[in-house]
C-alpha cells in the first residue's frame, strides 16, 4: 500500500481538523519517539500535500531517520483512542479494498502496515532517469493513453449514479447547516472509492484531488461555524473565539461567514459536477485521438 492510500483511509474524525499537510506531519510524529525530530516538520505545505496525495515520496534519508526513531507503541496508543472508527465496517472495507488482511486486530495491523510503508521508502532504489519517448514508440504511447482513458472512463461510470445523487442532495441542503448523516455517508462512500481505485489521466487525478480539497475546506468551515439542532437539515451559526464558543450576534460577522459558507459549498458542488463531466470529456478526447 502507498503512503497516500494509507493516509486517506483515516476519516476526518481522526484528524482533529488538520489539513492534508498537517496530517502528514501528525502521522509521522505519532510513530516516532517523543522528543525526536520529525524530518518532515520543516517542509513546505505544498511539499507535504504532494506527499499526502502520492505525488512525491518520503525521501530515503528521511524515512531512515523516522525508522531509527520508531515508536510503534505510540502509534498504537493513538489508534486505540479511535477504536470505534477503525473497528467500524467502513474502515475494515478500506483495508480489504487495499488487499490488507486483518488477521490480528486493526491496531496491530495498521501499526505494522505503517512501518512497512516507511521501510519501502527507506529501501527504495534510486531511479535512473530515462527518456520514455525515446524508448517507447509513439504508437505504443498512444495505445497506453487510450488504455488509461478507457480505465478512467469505466471507473467514473461505476460511481456516476452516486455522484449525481450527491449533487441532488447538496442542492437541497441548507448551505449554512451541518450535513445530514445520510449525506456524510454518501460522501464517505465516494471518498473511499476514489482513495482505493486507481486512475491514470492527469486531468482525472486533478479533478479527484480538487474534490478532496474542496470537501476538506468546506467540512472544516462547517465544523467551526455551525452547530446542529434537532431539526433535520438545519443549523444555527456560531463563532468560536479564544475564550470559547459563543453565538454569532454580530450581524456583519454573520453575513460574512454566511457568504463564505455559500462560496465553499458551491465550490464543493462544482467539484462534483466536474467529476461527472469527465465521462463526456474522456469520450470526446478518445474520439479526437482516433
Amino acid at each position: 500500500m502507498t503512503f497516500s492510500a494509507f493516509a486517506n483511509m483515516f476519516p476526518f474524525s481522526m484528524r482533529d481538523g488538520r489539513d492534508f499537510s498537517e496530517f502528514v506531519v501528525f502521522l509521522i510524529d505519532n510513530i516516532m519517539k517523543k522528543g525526536s525530530q520529525n524530518p518532515l516538520s520543516e517542509m513546505e505545505k505544498d511539499t507535504l500535500e504532494r506527499i499526502y496525495k502520492g505525488k512525491r515520496p518520503i525521501s530515503k534519508k528521511n524515512a531512515t531517520i523516522i525508522l531509527q526513531n520508531l515508536n510503534k507503541q505510540r502509534f498504537a496508543e493513538y489508534l486505540t483512542k479511535h477504536l470505534d472508527e477503525i473497528e467500524g465496517d467502513s474502515f475494515k472495507l478500506k483495508l480489504i479494498n487495499n488487499a490488507v488482511s486483518v488477521d490480528i486486530n486493526e491496531v496491530d495491523t495498521l501499526t505494522d502496515l505503517f512501518e512497512s510503508i516507511l521501510e519501502e521508502f527507506a529501501n527504495a532504489k534510486k531511479k535512473t532517469n530515462i527518456n520514455i519517448e525515446e524508448s517507447i514508440s509513439k504508437n505504443t504511447l498512444l495505445q497506453m493513453d487510450e488504455q488509461n482513458s478507457i480505465s478512467d472512463l469505466n471507473n467514473i461510470l461505476k460511481i456516476r449514479d452516486e455522484l449525481n445523487e450527491l449533487v441532488v442532495q447538496l442542492t437541497r441542503c441548507d448551505f449554512t447547516a451541518t450535513f445530514r448523516l445520510s449525506i456524510v455517508y454518501d460522501i464517505d462512500t465516494i471518498q473511499d472509492y476514489f482513495s482505493t481505485t486507481r486512475f491514470y489521466r492527469k486531468e482525472t487525478l486533478k479533478k479527484i484531488s480538487n474534490f478532496f480539497n474542496k470537501y476538506n475546506s468546506l467540512s472544516m468551515y462547517l465544523e467551526k461555524y455551525t452547530c446542529a439542532t434537532n431539526v433535520p437539515m438545519m443549523g444555527r451559526m456560531k463563532r468560536i473565539e479564544a475564550g470559547g464558543e459563543i453565538d454569532c450576534e454580530d450581524f456583519a460577522e454573520f453575513y460574512k461567514v454566511q457568504k463564505e459558507m455559500h462560496k465553499r459549498h458551491s465550490s464543493f458542488l462544482s467539484s462534483i459536477k466536474e467529476l461527472i463531466s469527465l465521462e463526456d470529456e474522456i469520450v470526446n478526447e478518445m474520439k479526437r485521438n482516433k
